[in-house]
């Protein structure tokens, strides 16, 4: 598993072996993060000056699902990207993005 595109790495250092293999995946990862302080929402943790401040939602879901392709040198991957709403506030919400990738790991 180590050796597996999913965690950026090559098939198999050998050339002659190399070329043979290739990789081809869905994933989902899903995931809860804690955060407990965020100064671009909360404003400074030491006065009180900033202008605009929201309380902070310290629980956030966040998911991506994707797909990986490996074949020879070359990595490709797209994902789809959820992020869950990070501040109390009836106008903010989640949003989505998406994520192309693109590499190439020589030997």
């Amino acid at each position: 598993m180590y050796d597996s595109a999913l965690y950026g790495a090559s098939l198999n250092h050998n050339p002659e072996v190399h070329k043979e293999q290739q990789e081809f995946f869905l994933y989902l990862n899903p995931s809860i993060n804690y955060q407990r302080y965020d100064t671009t929402i909360q404003g400074s943790m030491f006065n009180d000056d900033s202008p605009v401040t929201f309380p902070l939602l310290p629980f956030r879901f966040n998911a991506e699902a994707g797909i990986k392709y490996r074949k020879e040198h070359w990595n490709y991957s797209y994902s789809f990207n959820y992020r869950g709403k990070e501040l109390t506030n009836n106008v903010i919400e989640g949003y989505f993005y998406g994520s192309i990738g693109i590499a190439y790991m020589p030997y």
